[in-house]
């Protein structure tokens, strides 16, 4: 709490230094401070001051409100809300019969495609067949044919291998990004949610401060109060008799 008053002080007297500015400035709001921006080699991005998070945080449910009147007023005048994503729709929407021919023209691509690649196929094909009988082989020896698909397949772990390793390299020495973690694993998913349990966590306490000193303040009132009343009727009624004693 008193971290909060702190802040709530600092910016208040930003917002007062910022009025004497403008005052300077002539009643011009922006203030132009490129020349001190260079000097100290900022970038201009300092100038932005941040909302504090608390700011947001505790007028969240004066905001909720806000946002649900906005959408009933927004739905009664029969507007949409472009910012959340909604969707105006056209007035010339795709009838059903031109969805149907644009599924059908799409349709005959894709069977033109597969057609025309099965037929290139077969043409390879044949002419792999016609080469072989040209040469006067019919079929390659077995163990030929072993020794050619262990090479390939050596080859190809090889070349697996190598670019694991490559890869690895270029992460370790920073040249590259680390790979993307899975859902379990990434951090920046276990940051939202310590963050939103510590949220959570700070609200129990809050509220639990709140009731705290209710309790305080009526036990006070209760167990104190009736000895502060008598002590302060007896300073009156000292200072009375005093006074009369003048």
């Amino acid at each position: 709490m008193d971290i909060k008053k702190a802040l709530e002080a600092v910016i208040g007297r930003v917002l007062e230094v910022k009025e004497i500015l403008v005052g300077l400035n002539r009643g011009v709001s922006f203030v132009n401070l490129d020349e001190v921006l260079v000097d100290l080699k900022l970038a201009p991005n300092v100038l932005e001051v941040p909302v504090p998070k608390f700011f947001i945080e505790d007028q969240a449910r004066a905001l909720e409100e806000r946002e649900k009147l906005l959408d009933v007023l927004l739905a009664q005048a029969g507007l949409s809300d472009t910012k959340k994503g909604g969707r105006d729709f056209r007035e010339d929407t795709m009838t059903l019969e031109s969805s149907i021919r644009v599924v059908q023209l799409n349709e005959r691509g894709r069977q033109g495609r597969q057609r025309a690649k099965f037929m290139r196929e077969i043409r390879l094909q044949e002419e792999r067949e016609r080469r072989m009988m040209q040469k006067g082989e019919d079929e390659r020896e077995p163990d030929f044919a072993a020794v050619l698909i262990q090479q390939y397949w050596r080859g190809f772990i090889s070349r697996k291998r190598t670019d694991i390793m490559r890869a690895e390299e270029l992460v370790f020495i920073g040249m590259a990004p680390p790979p993307p973690h899975t859902k379990e694993n990434d951090p920046l998913i276990k940051e939202a949610e310590v963050k939103k349990r510590r949220k959570l966590i700070q609200a129990q306490h809050e509220e639990e401060y709140r009731q705290a000193l209710v309790t305080l303040d009526k036990e006070v009132y209760d167990n104190e109060g009736p000895d502060m009343k008598e002590e302060m009727m007896d300073q009156l009624r000292d200072w009375y008799i005093k006074f009369r004693e003048r």
